[in-house]
């Protein structure tokens, strides 16, 4: 199979990182496999072009056409288009561009978006990334893609990339580089300097530990402005406790830090469609703790898994309580950890996700058309194309205190297809 893999860029993003580990995955397998970089290349670039798979580079006008040109011209079996799911122009066009009656178009949606636009007719079947985005995006889609072929498949995790750092290391990290007292809780948070990407139940879920933890620290790498701003106006207790580490390039760094968390403190106002920074925490045998955001992205409790592998509040009014158990019960962190990379393993390992999708794309290269494609995925059994509402109903009520009665409201009101369809035609 001729697998053509499509992204905006080659930079160091996680899409950009999925895209790169896939595409090296579907070489591995023993498939022709290509890479189209709309809008520029960037450091991932090398990795393929030393694995000696072709890249083909766009930009704007004459450089897209060409880079265009060379994809058609690799002759690709199938298109793997990762994008956000909602409509863009340059997408549907080169979509247009690449489509043929024989060429089947399969879509990675990373934000889970539901596209009722024309360029969305293009695609033929849709990838979404957790449990969560496929219910969401079915009821989002209403009767126009309620029989569409659509499945959950992951995001891959480079598994050998993150491991626990030896005890010593974290040791002498914890002692000479951070200067934290030996008994010190340390608290960490990474993640992307977003507003929306953070959220005032931090600090106060750290306020409370300090309450029976003067010792306790909290690390961020990753801090918006927001933030900042509430960080100053903070009770001093707090200020002189926190830590903001640089932004990090280095995986071995990464690990070491998350290896030096005694928990990964996650709260993100706008929630995940996937949450690798909890899955890299997970496997270097840190236990996160996150919190439920129903009217938002909720994936970040499927990564977790309350009471296997980490904790989960079901409101952000619940995080500080969460935490204080993790902090309390010293068997139970050292449970969450045992069992956190082996949970990432056995779901995410690249090769596995990797063997996941290709039965996806094979898929969509043997069927006839959307309906044989929709009973081709509709009957294998490891695909999992729908996701009841019961299972959804439990996931919002698995966790440490309960939903908030207002986010469940706003849940129900966001995922009506017909109110759905007017944010997505007011925001554009």
């Amino acid at each position: 199979m001729r697998i053509l893999t499509i992204c905006r860029d080659l930079g160091r993003g996680g899409t950009q990182r999925v895209a790169q580990t896939l595409s090296l995955e579907y070489h591995k397998a023993g498939h022709e496999t290509g890479l189209l970089a709309i809008d520029a290349g960037g450091v991932r670039e090398k990795a393929l072009h030393e694995a000696g798979l072709p890249v083909f580079v766009g930009g704007e006008n004459a450089a897209l056409e060409a880079a265009l040109g060379q994809a058609d011209r690799f002759g690709p079996d199938v298109i793997h288009i990762h994008r956000p799911g909602m409509a863009n122009a340059k997408e549907g066009a080169v979509m247009r561009r690449l489509k043929t009656a024989n060429r089947r178009v399969v879509e990675t949606s990373h934000f889970g978006r539901a596209d009722h636009s024309l360029d969305g007719e293009l695609i033929d079947a849709h990838l979404q990334i957790s449990r969560w985005c496929l219910w969401r995006w079915r009821r989002w889609g209403g009767r126009a893609l309620r029989n569409k072929p659509a499945a959950v498949a992951p995001n891959p995790v480079d598994v050998e990339r993150f491991r626990r750092a030896p005890a010593e290391q974290i040791a002498a990290f914890r002692r000479d580089e951070l200067g934290l007292p030996e008994n010190a809780f340390l608290c960490g948070r990474i993640g992307q300097a977003l507003p929306g990407k953070w959220s005032p139940a931090l600090l106060e879920s750290f306020g409370a530990l300090l309450e029976e933890c003067p010792e306790a620290r909290l690390l961020v790498i990753g801090m918006p402005e927001t933030a900042r701003q509430e960080l100053a106006a903070a009770p001093a207790k707090i200020r002189e406790r926190f830590i903001e580490h640089p932004l990090v390039d280095s995986d071995e760094r990464l690990s070491l830090l998350y290896s030096s968390f005694d928990v990964f403190l996650h709260a993100a106002t706008i929630g995940e469609t996937f949450g690798l920074v909890l899955a890299e925490a997970m496997l270097c045998g840190c236990p996160p703790l996150t919190m439920n955001t129903p009217p938002r992205d909720n994936s970040q409790s499927e990564i977790v898994q309350h009471g296997e592998a980490g904790l989960v509040a079901l409101s952000a009014g619940d995080l500080p309580q969460a935490l204080l158990e993790a902090y309390r019960d010293d068997a139970l962190r050292t449970r969450l950890a045992a069992r956190g990379r082996e949970s990432i393993v056995e779901r995410f390992e690249s090769s596995r996700v990797a063997a996941l999708i290709l039965r996806a794309l094979t898929h969509a290269v043997d069927s006839t058309d959307r309906a044989d494609l929709a009973r081709r995925f509709e009957g294998d059994p490891d695909l999992t194309t729908r996701i009841p509402n019961a299972e959804v109903r439990r996931t919002l009520r698995n966790g440490i205190g309960s939903p908030a009665a207002l986010d469940l409201l706003k849940l129900r009101l966001v995922t009506q297809p017909t109110l759905y369809r007017l944010l997505r035609a007011v925001r554009g």
